[in-house]
């Protein structure tokens, strides 16, 4: 499953990934705006690192991360529904925590509360909810190797 940068050429199937991914628990949260969710993609796209994951040519989904001074932020992972439950969101992640131990901090990540299915997909790869919020809950996860204490420092 080979990543690579996202290139503006795949800006519009990444949106239309991030309609697909995220639009219903928007919704049922916020409710949705068409322009500010454009908008709010857009700046995501110019603020966090973007990558396109595909296989054989075949765009299957996208993640956009930033290293911060005291942790990894993923702030989305998202992949068309048919290639969801085939084990590409884990080898993903394995990749993330990779990087995560490389520089030897926490890796952190929202979930909408709406979303239980996710939360149980991260909470399967060792992840632990470090706060609940009024949309969701802020996750993270720690290297083997780093102590305890640093795990839910902001």
């Amino acid at each position: 499953m080979p990543l690579r940068p996202a290139t503006l050429s795949d800006q519009a199937a990444l949106f239309e990934i991030y309609v697909e991914a995220f639009r219903k628990h928007i919704e049922g949260i916020w409710g949705w705006d068409d322009q500010w969710q454009i908008t709010n993609f857009q700046k995501e796209w110019d603020e966090f690192v973007t990558e396109v994951i595909y296989s054989e040519d075949e765009l299957q989904g996208y993640l956009q991360t930033r290293l911060e001074a005291d942790h990894l932020f993923l702030l989305n992972l998202a992949l068309y529904p048919q290639y969801q439950n085939q084990g590409l969101g884990a080898e993903v992640m394995s990749i993330i925590k990779e990087r995560a131990m490389t520089h030897r901090l926490p890796l952190r990540l929202n979930v909408f509360k709406t979303n239980q299915r996710v939360i149980a997909f991260y909470e399967g790869l060792g992840f632990k909810i470090h706060a609940k919020t009024e949309t969701g809950c802020e996750m993270c996860w720690s290297p083997p190797s780093l102590p305890e204490n640093q795990i839910g420092e902001q």
